[in-house]
Parts: C-alpha cells; structure tokens; sequence
C-alpha cells in the first residue's frame, strides 16, 4: 500500500511542476511571442481544396461542424461495407440479442 501512495505522490508532484513550469513560462513571455499563426496560405490552391482551407481559415465553427459530419458519414460507410463482407462470409451481423 506505502508503494501506491508513493507513486500517487510522485505523480501529484510531477504534475504540479509541469503546470508550475507551463504557467510560469506563459506567463513571462510577451503576447506576440506567444501567438501561434494558425492561417494557411491559399495561393497556390483551387477547387475543393481551396473551398476548405477558406473555410479553415475564415469560420472555424463551420469547418469543425463539416469535419465532425464527414467523420460521422465515412464511419457509417465504413460498417456498412464490413457488414456486407460479413454477410458474404456468412455472419449475420444486423441483430444482437441481448440476454441477461
């Protein structure tokens, strides 16, 4: 038991010197140094491409919203494919029981 007190302890002080060190290091740069430049060039881009670096770069909101919508989308394309291999191979795969 002294063993897991003893880990829980170092790792109580491991992160309290890392949010320590990170506030301290946060706090003693200057508001230009600190600003992380998060827009993507378009100029060499068309079509598709440009469509989503603009979005990216103008309404992040809307990009979050569509990237979110296009994940949820391929996912369910992707069961819907294993389902039919499944199906080829002889698994029924669409109902589950359930017995408790």
């Amino acid at each position: 038991m002294k063993s897991i007190k003893k880990i829980f302890y170092g790792f109580q002080v491991i992160t309290g010197i890392i949010l320590i060190n990170s506030s301290l290091a946060f706090a003693n740069g200057k508001e230009g140094e600190t600003a992380i430049v998060t827009k993507i060039d378009t100029s060499n881009l068309s079509g598709i491409s440009f469509w989503l670096v603009t979005l990216y770069n103008d309404e992040r909101i809307w990009y979050s919203i569509l990237v979110t919508l296009s994940m949820a989308v391929v996912g369910i394309l992707i069961a819907k494919i294993a389902d039919v291999f499944l199906k080829i191979a002889g698994f029924e795969v669409s109902k589950i029981e359930h017995n408790e």
